[in-house]
């Protein structure tokens, strides 16, 4: 093991960085997106995750070269893959909703799910 500089840390650390915001402010920045731009702009968001792994991986690498741990870098990974499978499946999600919300079938059945609350009320 070098005791010199890392060569990979700052890589590691931006990863690190990067993962834990796709991570804890992803879904809110894309559900934020999704209903003020679009789902296309959402989409943008898991630009987070992937820019996560890749500075990761290429820290990662860098710092095995050298000879020193890259633990930040393998955390920066797994959170980074973790937050892109769980973007993916947010936006999913949103555009479900969206595409039902637009359906004037679902709009019919929640209207007739209205009505027989109201039927029920009146008894």
């Amino acid at each position: 093991m070098n005791t010199g500089e890392n060569p990979g840390k700052n890589r590691n650390v931006i990863g690190f960085v990067l993962s834990l915001v796709a991570i804890v402010l992803g879904g809110w920045l894309m559900g934020a997106l999704y209903m003020s731009a679009g789902k296309w702009v959402a989409l943008l968001v898991l630009a987070l995750p992937i820019a996560a792994i890749v500075y990761s991986a290429k820290g990662m690498k860098t710092s095995k070269a050298a000879g020193f741990k890259a633990g930040l870098g393998v955390a920066g990974l797994v959170i980074g893959i973790v937050a892109a499978v769980w973007l993916l499946f947010a936006f999913m999600g949103l555009a479900a909703v969206d595409s039902m919300a637009g359906a004037d079938g679902f709009k019919e059945l929640m209207e007739n799910a209205k009505s027989l609350e109201d039927l029920k009320n009146l008894n």
